[in-house]
């Protein structure tokens, strides 16, 4: 009895393998682009911004999150402008694997349902990915040095 019901679950899971896998390629995906977005593209986001902006721009802590602002305190608009910059960048690079991901189901699949788990998954990732980077604990060394002033 519990054999049959075992080797049901299993052609029943069969027609779901590849789906599965997807699903699994793309949790695998999301985690290699925060890790590539945090260790290489935030940086180098900030050190261009700074550069624009003509200020040094690091993470600073305002309330419960964590937004960019400026190593020196006293420049109100172009702290503004900092945490423009970072928002704008952060909500950029949450969209970055959605396209990418729809892309490749639209190319490599012509199965609906993987598709639409695809489509399904990019969503709460693109709020988890904008969550963490947004609610990171340790703020990155640079921003111990200056206190936050929110």
């Amino acid at each position: 009895m519990f054999r049959t019901y075992l080797d049901s679950l299993a052609r029943h899971l069969a027609h779901f393998g590849p789906v599965l896998r997807f699903a699994a390629a793309v949790s695998a995906l999301y985690v290699l682009w925060f890790v590539a977005f945090e260790r290489w593209l935030d940086p180098l986001l900030r050190r261009c911004g700074g550069l624009i902006l003509g200020h040094r721009i690091v993470w600073v802590r305002a309330g419960p999150f964590r937004t960019w602002g400026l190593l020196e305190a006293g420049f109100p608009g172009i702290e503004k402008s900092a945490g423009f910059f970072g928002a704008v960048a952060v909500l950029s690079a949450s969209f970055v694997p959605f396209i990418a991901i729809h892309a490749v189901a639209q190319l490599m699949s012509a199965d609906p349902l993987t598709a639409a788990v695809g489509y399904l998954m990019s969503v709460p990732m693109m709020a988890l990915f904008v969550l963490r980077v947004l609610s990171k604990n340790d703020a990155s060394r640079e921003s111990a040095a200056r206190p936050s002033t929110r």
